[in-house]
C-alpha cells in the first residue's frame, strides 16, 4: 500500500492542476456483511436461470469472505448476488484460475438471467 501512495503522491507533484488538488485516498479493508432478503427472489431466479440453462442444481449459500460487492447493497440497496465460476481454493488467489469450461457455463447461466430479468422489466 505504501508504494501506491508513494506513487500517487509522485503523480500529484508532478502535474499543475493535482500538484493544487491532491488526491484523497482512503483504503477500505472491512465492510460489513449483507444479505439481499430472500422475498427479493434474486437468488431464486438466478438458481433456477443456472439449473434451466445447464440442467444441474447450483450451490447456493452465503459467501463468507470479503467481496466488493457488498458496496452496490450497502450504499445504494441494490439487490446483490454472486454468481461465478471458481475453481476449489483457487479463487482471489495470487495464481487465480477458471477453466474455459466454466466460465462458458456460467455466462450461459447469466445470459439466461440478464435476459428473464429485462423481459420482466419491459412487461412492468
Amino acid at each position: 500500500m505504501e508504494a501506491f501512495e508513494e506513487a500517487l503522491e509522485k503523480t500529484d507533484a508532478a502535474d499543475f492542476w493535482l500538484s493544487e488538488h491532491p488526491t484523497e485516498l482512503n483504503w477500505v479493508k472491512d465492510l460489513p456483511p449483507f444479505l439481499t432478503p430472500p422475498e427479493n427472489g434474486l437468488a431464486e431466479r438466478a438458481a433456477k436461470a443456472f439449473e434451466d440453462a445447464l440442467d444441474e442444481k447450483p450451490h447456493v449459500g452465503p459467501m463468507e469472505p470479503w467481496t466488493d460487492s457488498a458496496f452496490s447493497f450497502i450504499v445504494e440497496g441494490t439487490p446483490t448476488i454472486l454468481m461465478g465460476p471458481s475453481l476449489e481454493g483457487a479463487a482471489h488467489a495470487p495464481d487465480e484460475k477458471v477453466r474455459v469450461e466454466d466460465m462458458t457455463r456460467t455466462c450461459k447461466a447469466l445470459t439466461l438471467l440478464v435476459g428473464r430479468l429485462l423481459s420482466e422489466e419491459k412487461r412492468s
